[in-house]
């Protein structure tokens, strides 16, 4: 078998690619806080008196990754974007005392476009909530801090 040096140059690029696209592609799988995501964090006080009701996320367009409790009992739910989409969900809360729903939306625009432009819907109920913008180009997610959320007048 007869090698010579610039196959042994072109194995070398090849191996150094594949290697660089496998670094790559973990690091993509594992973050999830660019510009293709948005947190919506709900408040201790809102899950003290309302569930959110998992089966009625409704995604308009992305997809929901996961909810999870935070180490002050609020809670996150991350959003990805879906193609030419930025995330668009309605969140349905069932108020524990008597079942009531109070509806939410939240949407943010599409990373590659007007990155970070968040619009918060209140459907149902009188909601307290913050916003930050994402950035454009995959730098930095948008957030939604859901604070309060009420059913009375």
């Amino acid at each position: 078998m007869n090698i010579n040096k610039s196959s042994i140059s072109i194995i070398t690029v090849f191996l150094g690619c594949v290697f660089a696209t496998q670094a790559l592609a973990t690091v993509d799988t594992k973050e999830d806080n660019d510009c293709n995501f948005l947190d919506v964090t709900i408040s201790k006080p809102i899950l003290d008196d309302y569930v959110l009701a998992m089966n009625a996320v409704v995604m308009n367009h992305g997809d929901l990754i996961r909810c999870s409790v935070n180490g002050d009992d609020s809670m996150t739910c991350k959003l990805r974007q879906g193609d030419f989409y930025g995330p668009d969900a309605s969140l349905t809360f069932v108020r524990k005392t008597d079942g009531q729903i109070a509806l939410i939306r939240v949407q943010q625009n599409y990373c590659g476009f007007e990155a970070g432009s968040i619009t918060v819907e209140p459907i149902r109920g009188k909601w307290e909530y913050t916003t930050r913008e994402g950035s454009f180009w995959d730098i930095l997610p948008g957030h939604v801090w859901l604070d309060q959320v009420s059913l009375d007048n």
